[in-house]
């Protein structure tokens, strides 16, 4: 890209541009649950999709504490947690790579975020907001260098057993979340 600027004085044109877009994205998956038994074990997958070299993964999730209680963060095989703050409602990580070695192009679950359902949950919706704080949202490579990167973030469905209706028009089936 360049631009051309044209006035009454005459116009200039400036230097060739490149423009990169990234589909490099942090996210936290989405997940249902259709047991809603307080103390019920959930673990919500955070997932990077890579462009490949990526080495460093840090984000912050906030989450409702009425309805989730967080018990700990996982990571998979070749990763090290080197950060985590369960502030109330808040949680940061800081996920690495050993030097010089990147995730792989493609979908790579880079932590599991585990909780227990709150006392009292009934059939709802929980976000889970990728939101900066305590740890800012950043994907970085080998050398540390800052990459492009989407943030997206997920929610946690509770369902009931029993939810599901028989649409008399269609005979489809629904669900219903208060």
């Amino acid at each position: 890209y360049n631009v051309k600027v044209t006035n009454s004085d005459g116009n200039a044109t400036s230097v060739f541009a490149t423009l990169n877009l990234s589909t490099r994205t942090l996210q936290v998956v989405t997940t249902q649950t259709t047991n809603l038994t307080a103390g019920t074990a959930i673990s919500v997958p955070v997932a990077l999709i890579a462009e490949g070299g990526e080495n460093r993964v840090l984000g912050s999730v906030a989450y409702d504490t009425n309805k989730l209680v967080f018990v700990s963060v996982t990571t998979l095989p070749g990763t090290a947690l080197a950060v985590t703050n369960a502030a109330v409602g808040q949680i940061g990580f800081d996920l690495a790579q050993p030097p010089a070695q990147t995730f792989a192009a493609g979908s790579n679950v880079v932590a599991f975020l585990n909780f227990t359902v709150g006392v009292g949950v009934t059939q709802s919706i929980a976000s889970l907001m990728l939101q900066g704080e305590p740890v800012t949202n950043q994907v970085l490579n080998a050398a540390g260098a800052p990459l492009p990167c989407y943030f997206l973030s997920g929610v946690l469905i509770f369902k009931s057993l029993t939810a599901y209706a028989l649409q008399s028009q269609s005979g489809a089936t629904e669900e219903a979340l208060p």
